[in-house]
């Protein structure tokens, strides 16, 4: 089995790994969680999306989307550790936000890229939202690709793997509207 994408390299050797990963004895998916860690991530993930739900849900792009699938994955791999389901994301979507958030996993390790928006191609349905930062990679699918980006990075913030200064310098270079303004209300709301 094999894949191109942009430039024509071949993701043959990463999609034979990853099915090799899928068939491995069940006790090795989510490697590195831990069942609290897995709890806590799940805890940030909704934490997140409704505050940007709350905040962005009437803008136009926005419309219409109500949860997002995220996946945590690998650093190294980009191999999903936990998949799981924000909100209620509309049931004809459902496929499409897991399959994507995992994609945008995926595709970020193969690069070794801090972010999915550096191999993004809308042409090749190659989107942004995923971060990439030691330890994990975070990849919501569900809103709009910077609305992604800016709950992966609120979510890193939250569980420690970076410090704001980080997540706001990531977010300047994709040129990501939502996520300074998300903080400032996760800030508020939580009294800080």
């Amino acid at each position: 089995m094999s894949f191109r994408v942009n430039g024509g390299h071949e993701l043959k050797g990463v999609v034979e790994e990853f099915l090799n990963y899928l068939d491995a004895p069940k006790t090795n998916h989510g490697k590195g969680l831990s069942s609290s860690l897995m709890l806590q991530i799940e805890e940030y993930g909704d934490l997140m999306v409704k505050a940007a739900i709350d905040r962005f849900g009437t803008e136009k792009s926005w419309q219409n989307r109500a949860g997002c699938y995220i996946c945590v994955a690998d650093y190294d791999s980009g191999f999903p550790g936990l998949v799981f389901r924000v909100g209620n994301p509309v049931p004809e979507k459902l496929f499409r936000y897991w399959f994507f958030s995992q994609e945008k996993a995926l595709r970020t390790a193969f690069y070794k890229h801090t972010t999915s928006f550096e191999s993004a191609d809308d042409d090749l349905m190659h989107y942004g939202g995923a971060v990439r930062v030691p330890r994990q990679i975070i990849a919501p699918s569900g809103f709009p690709a910077h609305g992604d980006e800016a709950i992966a990075l609120g979510m890193h913030v939250l569980i420690g793997n970076i410090a704001i200064k980080q997540a706001r310098s990531i977010a300047a270079k994709s040129g990501n509207p939502y996520f300074d303004v998300l903080v400032k209300d996760i800030e508020e709301s939580m009294g800080l």
